[in-house]
């Protein structure tokens, strides 16, 4: 379980495709406000709604996204390094009245909601009133249609939080990107403000 739902608007043109898999349509995503809230994703919608979005959607287009976070990996041709993105696999697109392109909608946070294990031992620092637990999350299986997805959590919180190594956990998140840390490369993140363990002694708020 990896849900995404961010409102946002439309910031490329919108491509088509016809592939083996059926017909797809993939454009970037920019939802939050800019500056550390500001994040950029990459879209594909397929079948009907492939359809729909390359016919009525436009650049600068308003639009309330929903669907399935996932990872899409490959190898490097020339170094044969491995590399990765982020997709949001669109279960539906909501096109917003042309009056809404003068509105703050874009400036609404995303919101992603997945289930998990820590497949890292967590490491805790200190942040302003209280501190920050970061550990990389792994979620579904390889194999299967959704994919295995791999990302960093970060998750601040004032009260004492237990939290360990293969522990199943809950996450509601905002899905981030920038530099954690001045150390820190950018990347792609969730900013976990809720984080559940399943173990009956842990939880986090």
């Amino acid at each position: 379980m990896n849900q995404f739902i961010a409102a946002g608007t439309i910031a490329s043109d919108i491509v088509r495709k016809e592939t083996r898999n059926g017909v797809v349509a993939t454009f970037r995503l920019c939802s939050g406000a800019a500056g550390h809230s500001q994040v950029w994703m990459d879209v594909e919608a397929w079948s009907n709604l492939a359809g729909t979005i390359h016919q009525h959607g436009t650049p600068g287009r308003t639009v309330i996204v929903g669907g399935r976070l996932t990872q899409r990996t490959w190898r490097d041709r020339k170094t044969g390094e491995a590399r990765h993105r982020y997709v949001v696999a669109a279960a539906d697109i909501d096109l917003l009245p042309e009056c809404h392109r003068e509105t703050k909608d874009n400036e609404v946070n995303n919101t992603v909601i997945t289930a998990g294990t820590v497949a890292t031992t967590p490491t805790v620092r200190e942040a302003g009133s209280g501190s920050v637990t970061e550990f990389r999350l792994a979620s579904g299986r390889a194999g299967s249609k959704s994919g295995r997805l791999w990302i960093d959590v970060e998750h601040w919180h004032r009260e004492p939080f237990a939290i360990s190594m293969k522990d199943r956990v809950v996450i509601a998140a905002r899905l981030a990107y920038g530099r954690p840390t001045p150390a820190d490369a950018s990347r792609y993140y969730l900013d976990g403000r809720t984080v559940v363990a399943s173990a009956p002694t842990r939880a986090g708020v």
